[in-house]
């Protein structure tokens, strides 16, 4: 089995582990090419700026909502976007509100080790592809279980 204990993505991992996301096909050429801050619409509701950021990453389930079986493994995902108390990213499966995920980045992308987030909102984009928005919980495993307030997810 695939290990990210120590917190580091590897590139290893990522090629090793099969990315089952499809992306739309209007997507497939400029999806990993955005870059920078996202524009705010006149009728904007978010807290934060959100700025795009596209890459692959891991993404482990913590805890599933009562009668949804899930296998206990490691997902490739690829993020969309990051703010500061939430992030959006792809995934091949259908999540649901208040399910709490772990997300591994390269650590070139950003400096923590793990971002412990709980699903807020799914949106299908198509076949093998859904957009998941989550608010941040933990931005360090390290500091989960301390800061952690339902020890249930340890």
């Amino acid at each position: 089995m695939l290990d990210v204990s120590d917190g580091v993505v590897r590139p290893e991992l990522l090629q090793e582990l099969d990315c089952q996301i499809q992306l739309p096909t209007k997507w497939e050429r400029v999806y990993f090419e955005e870059k920078g801050l996202q524009r705010a619409s006149f009728d904007e509701r978010r807290r934060f700026l959100r700025a795009n950021l596209r890459t692959k990453g891991l993404m482990r389930l913590r805890s599933v909502l009562p009668g949804i079986s899930r296998a206990p493994r490691l997902y490739v995902i690829y993020t969309y976007n990051i703010a500061r108390a939430g992030i959006a990213f792809l995934h091949s499966q259908q999540l649901f509100p208040e399910e709490i995920c772990e997300l591994w980045l390269p650590k070139s992308q950003l400096p923590q080790k793990v971002m412990i987030v709980e699903v807020v909102q799914c949106t299908y984009v198509g076949e093998n592809c859904y957009l998941i928005g989550a608010q941040l919980i933990v931005n360090d495993i390290t500091s989960a279980e301390t800061r952690n307030p339902n020890p249930s997810l340890h």
